[in-house]
Protein backbone atom coordinates (compact mmCIF):
# COMPACT_ATOMS: atom_id res chain seq x y z
CA UNK A 1 0.00 0.00 0.00
CA UNK A 2 1.10 3.70 -0.83
CA UNK A 3 1.12 6.42 1.21
CA UNK A 4 -1.49 8.37 2.62
CA UNK A 5 -3.00 11.32 0.13
CA UNK A 6 -4.30 11.69 -2.85
CA UNK A 7 -4.47 9.18 -6.17
CA UNK A 8 -5.68 9.76 -9.48
CA UNK A 9 -6.60 6.92 -11.48
CA UNK A 10 -6.96 7.55 -15.48
CA UNK A 11 -7.46 5.27 -18.34
CA UNK A 12 -4.41 4.57 -20.52
CA UNK A 13 -5.06 2.63 -23.58
CA UNK A 14 -8.25 -0.11 -24.42
CA UNK A 15 -6.98 -2.13 -21.18
CA UNK A 16 -4.54 0.03 -18.91
CA UNK A 17 -5.38 2.30 -16.15
CA UNK A 18 -2.34 4.74 -14.41
CA UNK A 19 -2.52 5.55 -11.40
CA UNK A 20 -1.02 9.07 -10.30
CA UNK A 21 0.02 10.49 -6.75
CA UNK A 22 -0.77 13.88 -5.96
CA UNK A 23 1.59 14.46 -3.12
CA UNK A 24 0.28 18.42 -2.53
CA UNK A 25 -3.84 16.93 -2.54
CA UNK A 26 -4.85 15.97 0.89
CA UNK A 27 -8.45 15.52 2.33
CA UNK A 28 -9.58 15.08 5.93
CA UNK A 29 -12.63 13.34 7.19
CA UNK A 30 -13.17 13.61 11.04
CA UNK A 31 -16.65 11.47 11.56
CA UNK A 32 -18.27 12.10 15.50
CA UNK A 33 -21.10 11.96 17.08
CA UNK A 34 -22.21 15.46 18.66
CA UNK A 35 -23.33 16.03 21.85
CA UNK A 36 -26.66 15.77 20.90
CA UNK A 37 -26.19 11.84 19.46
CA UNK A 38 -26.18 13.23 15.70
CA UNK A 39 -23.68 11.99 13.46
CA UNK A 40 -21.31 14.38 11.66
CA UNK A 41 -18.51 14.81 10.15
CA UNK A 42 -15.96 17.42 9.03
CA UNK A 43 -14.53 16.84 5.30
CA UNK A 44 -11.34 19.27 4.66
CA UNK A 45 -9.41 19.22 1.41
CA UNK A 46 -6.27 21.28 0.92
CA UNK A 47 -3.66 21.90 -1.38
CA UNK A 48 -0.14 22.97 -1.11
CA UNK A 49 -0.78 22.87 2.93
CA UNK A 50 -3.72 25.79 2.04
CA UNK A 51 -6.89 24.46 3.30
CA UNK A 52 -9.12 24.80 -0.11
CA UNK A 53 -12.63 23.77 1.28
CA UNK A 54 -14.13 22.78 4.28
CA UNK A 55 -17.39 21.08 4.54
CA UNK A 56 -19.72 20.10 7.11
CA UNK A 57 -22.11 16.84 6.98
CA UNK A 58 -25.12 16.29 9.67
CA UNK A 59 -26.12 12.10 8.83
CA UNK A 60 -29.41 10.73 9.77
CA UNK A 61 -31.37 7.43 8.69
CA UNK A 62 -33.50 7.52 5.76
CA UNK A 63 -37.28 7.56 6.61
CA UNK A 64 -38.08 3.93 6.46
CA UNK A 65 -34.58 3.17 8.92
CA UNK A 66 -35.94 5.81 10.75
CA UNK A 67 -39.22 4.09 11.63
CA UNK A 68 -38.04 0.94 11.71
CA UNK A 69 -35.70 1.75 14.69
CA UNK A 70 -38.52 3.71 16.65
CA UNK A 71 -40.72 0.46 16.36
CA UNK A 72 -37.94 -1.67 17.68
CA UNK A 73 -37.09 0.74 20.76
CA UNK A 74 -41.04 1.06 21.69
Amino acid sequence: MGPLGFYRIVRSGTDGRRVRYVKTLHELFHVYVDEEGVLRTEHTISFLSLTIIRLHYKMSPAPIIRASLQEKAA
